[in-house]
């Protein structure tokens, strides 16, 4: 049944975006990628979000140190 879905999943793609949308895992060899955490890199925006969500919740906003 499981199997059944990925199947019908797959096909579904490659009907949308063509039978190279989607290539088997084996064929694509070691992808060599790092394991440094590059792929857990925040944005910007996110960072200062981030802080101007802490300073409200400790209620420092609108003060200056």
């Amino acid at each position: 049944m499981a199997m059944e879905k990925v199947q019908d999943a797959v096909e579904e793609i490659r009907g949308r975006f063509g039978k190279s949308a989607i290539s088997y895992a084996c064929l694509m060899g070691d992808l060599k990628m790092p394991t440094d955490g590059r792929d857990k890199v925040k944005m910007p925006g996110l960072i200062n979000y981030e802080e101007r969500l802490k300073e409200r919740l400790n209620g420092k906003e609108g003060q200056k140190e």
